[in-house]
């Protein structure tokens, strides 16, 4: 019920956004429907993963622990592997990626992606969270990486205070001999101080 009334709020902000609007409705529409959009993503995160999309799913006893630290270890950009389905969970990381974001490889492994990596609360239109959703989403239905331009996702630093941050993103299928989706493999690189001084840019 919560799904479809969020849904049903969505397409009557949308529909209110027309040439005529004046410059305050129009932000405060576009809020609305950010924080919408944030709202469907935890709960599909949290509940369906991308398994409402019609996508065959292989055992994740085919993409066992070696093949994540192949897929970690080989690489020098900061890396995620991340479970698509109900929980949306993070399977392991490199320790690229917990240099830049204040993590620690034994505490996230296992953990839901989103609890992790949470918007920034004090940014009501923040995007991070229904971006990286999306592009999980994409990469997983249409089996091909998608990368995202400079994304705003703000961080959550060691003393729990959120930075703002920029990024650039690729998430990559990883797909087992049938050809069925195991994992999502998620790089990201920090552009903040060539993107941040000139604005969001969104994806």
């Amino acid at each position: 019920m919560q799904r479809f009334i969020l849904h049903e709020n969505l397409k009557k902000f949308r529909a209110c956004l027309g040439a005529d609007v004046a410059d305050t409705e129009r932000s405060y529409l576009l809020q609305q429907i950010r924080s919408i959009q944030r709202e469907l993503a935890l709960l599909n995160a949290a509940a369906l993963g991308v398994q409402r999309y019609p996508i065959e799913f292989g055992a994740l006893s085919s993409c066992d622990r070696s093949l994540f630290q192949r897929l970690t270890e080989t690489s020098t950009q900061p890396t995620m592997i991340i479970d698509p389905r109900a929980g949306m969970r993070i399977l392991d990381v490199n320790d690229a990626h917990t240099a830049i974001t204040y993590t620690e490889r034994s505490r996230v492994a296992g953990e839901r992606l989103f609890d992790v990596f949470p918007d920034n609360p004090d940014l009501e239109d923040a995007t991070g969270v229904a971006g990286l959703f999306d592009s999980i989403r994409i990469a997983a239905q249409g089996r091909r990486q998608h990368a995202m331009k400079a994304q705003r996702y703000d961080l959550r630093g060691s003393d729990g205070r959120f930075l703002e941050r920029y990024w650039q993103t690729v998430s990559v299928p990883i797909l087992n001999d049938e050809a069925q989706l195991v994992c999502i493999l998620h790089q990201a690189r920090d552009v903040t101080e060539t993107v941040g001084t000139a604005g969001f840019v969104g994806h």
